[in-house]
């Protein structure tokens, strides 16, 4: 992790050891990398994917009220607490 600093700014590696889910790590990369956009939609679908991955996209998570409550809320409950 210390070798990280070169290409990373120290709050990023701050931001990433605090989060603690990886559903959480995954949404922060989406949402740093279309931050210059300024407006991001997507669809469900293709959240879903990017978040699980494509190996679990399939079977984890088909109803969005499950894919809501156990992948975006306590990924959004990290971001709440580190304000």
């Amino acid at each position: 992790m210390l070798q990280l600093t070169e290409q990373y700014t120290n709050v990023e590696i701050e931001m990433l050891l605090t989060l603690k889910s990886g559903h959480a790590h995954r949404l922060y990369w989406l949402l740093a990398s279309w931050d210059d956009v300024g407006s991001w939609e997507v669809e469900l679908d293709v959240l879903r994917a990017q978040l699980l991955g494509a190996e679990e996209q399939d079977s984890a998570y088909s109803a969005f009220y499950n894919f809501k409550r156990y992948v975006c809320e306590p990924a959004m409950k990290d971001f709440h607490e580190l304000g």
